[in-house]
């Protein structure tokens, strides 16, 4: 008797650990609109190597760094991007000069592209549709 009792609660608890992971998988976004990040490609025209950035609410978040005359592709989490929009920092190692962008509007289906120019000051950003 106390042998069936046991399983009747070995079943109970296990069935309850499987309604515990099933009710925690429904979390979050439904299925399909999970976050992707956004894709960056930067062309540093700059001779100086820089440090690639987001910028959200004070605070930068790095996402790598593009050597002096190279391109290179990086990566914007989705959790960087903020009501659809993001603002991005380019800093020269070795320089007090800075480009920062104003906020750009972008969606997960876009790529992004920035332009780091000889002079920070004319460093370029553009949206399009791959």
């Amino acid at each position: 008797m106390r042998n069936i009792h046991r399983l009747d609660c070995a079943i109970l608890g296990a069935a309850l650990c499987l309604s515990a992971c099933a009710f925690g998988s429904k979390r979050g976004a439904p299925a399909g609109l999970q976050a992707k990040s956004v894709l960056l490609t930067v062309t540093n025209q700059n001779w100086l190597d820089v440090d690639v950035f987001v910028i959200r609410a004070d605070t930068r978040y790095r996402l790598g760094a593009v050597t002096g005359n190279n391109s290179a592709t990086l990566s914007i989490p989705a959790s960087l991007v903020a009501h659809g929009e993001v603002r991005l920092m380019a800093d020269p190692i070795g320089s007090d000069d800075v480009y920062v962008s104003e906020a750009i509007a972008v969606t997960p289906d876009q790529q992004l592209q920035l332009t780091v120019a000889p002079r920070m000051r004319m460093s370029s950003y553009a949206v399009w549709n791959p």
